[in-house]
């Protein structure tokens, strides 16, 4: 069980943890910084879809680039697990239309100007053989 889901169980924690990161970059005189996360639906207490939980980091760090408007600018990067279609078949298939989901969700925030989102990563190894991890 993805500890991630245990820890963020509703909109307010997830509120929490993304102030309390940019707090403490800001406490460590970062001025510039681009966060990264994988899109993901959380259903441990309050459900939150993947768009839900980007939406709410993206209003999150709104808030906080006003707050420190002169102290730091912090950006978000989604990520695509590029090994996360290695596992099986039916993996295969969900990691790719995962995958497009979060490169469509990634033109629909850049196509409405939304400043703290800067992007697309891609993270995972793509060439590990699936059949060796088993």
């Amino acid at each position: 069980f993805d500890i991630i889901h245990e820890i963020i169980d509703s909109r307010d924690s997830l509120e929490r943890i993304v102030r309390e990161v940019v707090e403490d970059l800001v406490d460590q005189h970062v001025v510039y910084a681009e966060l990264r996360t994988t899109p993901r639906q959380y259903t441990c207490g309050e459900e939150i879809d993947e768009k839900e939980g980007i939406d709410i980091i993206l209003n999150m760090l709104r808030t906080l680039n006003e707050k420190y408007e002169h102290q730091i600018r912090v950006r978000l990067l989604v990520s695509i697990n590029r090994s996360e279609s290695l596992w099986t078949f039916l993996t295969l298939f969900i990691g790719r239309e995962k995958a497009v989901r979060i490169a469509h969700m990634a033109v629909d925030y850049i196509s409405k100007g939304i400043p703290e989102f800067v992007g697309v990563d891609f993270s995972g190894n793509p060439t590990v053989d699936a059949k060796s991890d088993l």
